[in-house]
């Protein structure tokens, strides 16, 4: 049995990483073509789709409101009926859903935005409700059954890009964009509910205590997970305000990039979440996640300080390498982003939610406070600065929080990660004029050989977190 829930669990995560993997490809190439496509139609265009996105993240955030998580320790633990949880958790999802788009509508007439962003806005919006079908995706994530969300996830990402080609031919509108991106999503969504409910058919008799503890369990981490998406994307307003829409396409060509790699934290997370949630401690977890997200984490720090000029001049051109600061700047955080979710994670899963939101405000008041006083006056470099510093915050007062909290002790043989990211940066900088490509190439090359002589990762590791979380 322990043996069936070890293989479930490594093939899960392999299946969020390597869908992860195809899906960033399909998303790079996306903006790829998004950026040089936009910007052709007209010049500051991909700004102002950045300043459209990030509004519809604001009521994203609010329609989420980390409900996913609340569900997924629901539908791990088995305790209440998951046809239950599904019905309710759908009413809650609509209602979530609801005050999300009221709440944008109210607030985009005092926006100092043109006409076309905010119909975009607008149309954009409709998005949220799909946001309902993530309990169906949320019910497959607690079975480890990842496989064929990320094949439908892969295929929609495919017609999104599709999609775009064809609108940048025909020189689209900002509000085509937005009606296209809602639309692409609805077949895959409709298809993994299709399967879920031919397995589980939805309790929707209202439950009044679940729903009670539903919104209980969802509001701290739910006001935190909305106060950081506004922190995060503060800079952007910022800029928008305050910069041309030149240099927030800049930036935000910048970010998509780095961000591009969020995607290997998250899907461990995904994975190994539902396993925390079974644990008594879930913080004897986190010295061996650390040390395991440190090792691509420093990959992508060398990757971005070492290649970030040749990224930039691979994705759009040499006329892009003027952002080479802000990339590097990013990719630092970045790095660190691959280390900070760990201990937040950790303190929901141990129920530890008082300690969880003092370090989500601590690290927020930081983000607001830096790009208040240096994003208008500086511009993009200085925005990428905050956005590390913000990150390095992060880190260090989600562990400190977990360390009074809890028992566990700082991750060991962390020096071949070092090593790695040492011997990277100075291969890198004797070799600096190859071509962009084999740059990039040589790069993650030298780290990889650097963690296979230095035995970065070895069987002690995989006992180690073995006998953690399936409890050998």
């Amino acid at each position: 049995m322990i043996s069936n829930a070890s293989r479930r669990a490594f093939t899960n995560t392999s299946a969020c990483v390597i869908g992860g993997v195809l899906q960033k490809g399909c998303g790079l190439w996306l903006l790829h073509i998004t950026v040089s496509g936009m910007e052709s139609i007209r010049p500051g265009m991909f700004g102002e789709w950045s300043v459209v996105l990030t509004l519809l993240g604001y009521a994203g955030a609010l329609a989420d409101f980390q409900f996913d998580l609340i569900l997924l320790t629901e539908f791990s633990k088995e305790i209440i009926p998951p046809s239950k949880v599904l019905g309710n958790g759908i009413f809650i999802k609509l209602l979530l859903a609801f005050v999300a788009c009221t709440g944008l509508m109210i607030f985009l007439p005092f926006t100092p935005y043109s006409f076309g962003m905010k119909i975009a806005v607008i149309f954009g919006s409709f998005s949220l409700f799909g946001g309902v079908f993530g309990v169906f995706r949320v019910y497959c994530q607690s079975k480890l059954e990842s496989l064929f969300i990320n094949v439908i996830q892969i295929l929609c990402a495919f017609l999104l890009l599709i999609g775009f080609a064809l609108l940048i031919a025909h020189h689209a509108t900002l509000i085509a964009f937005a009606m296209v991106q809602v639309l692409t999503t609805i077949p895959g969504d409709i298809y993994i509910a299709f399967r879920v409910l031919k397995s589980v058919s939805p309790d929707f008799t209202p439950n009044l205590f679940l729903l009670r503890s539903f919104l209980s369990q969802t509001l701290i981490p739910g006001l935190g997970s909305v106060i950081t998406i506004i922190a995060y994307r503060y800079d952007v307003i910022l800029l928008s305000i305050f910069r041309s829409s030149q240099e927030v396409g800049m930036y935000a060509a910048s970010f998509r990039l780095t961000e591009a790699l969020s995607f290997i934290p998250g899907a461990v997370i995904k994975s190994i979440y539902p396993l925390l949630c079974r644990i008594k401690d879930p913080s004897e977890a986190y010295p061996i996640l650390l040390r395991w997200m440190m090792i691509p984490g420093a990959a992508v720090l060398a990757l971005f300080l070492s290649c970030g000029d040749a990224i930039l001049s691979l994705m759009y051109g040499k006329e892009m390498m003027e952002a080479g600061e802000v990339i590097q700047w990013l990719g630092a955080a970045e790095c660190i982003m691959f280390l900070s979710p760990l201990p937040f994670f950790i303190l929901i899963a141990s129920g530890k939610r008082k300690e969880f939101i003092i370090s989500v405000c601590v690290f927020v008041f930081v983000n607001i406070l830096s790009n208040s006083f240096l994003t208008p006056k500086y511009g993009v470099v200085f925005a990428a600065i905050c956005t590390t510093l913000t990150e390095l915050t992060a880190f260090m007062i989600g562990s400190i929080m977990l360390l009074k909290s809890s028992k566990y002790r700082l991750p060991r043989r962390t020096s071949s990660i070092f090593i790695g990211c040492i011997a990277t940066l100075i291969v890198m900088k004797l070799l600096g004029g190859l071509h962009p490509l084999l740059r990039i190439v040589l790069c993650l090359g030298t780290y990889c050989i650097a963690q296979i002589l230095t035995r970065g990762v070895n069987r002690e590791d995989i006992r180690l977190l073995r006998m953690v979380l399936l409890r050998e």
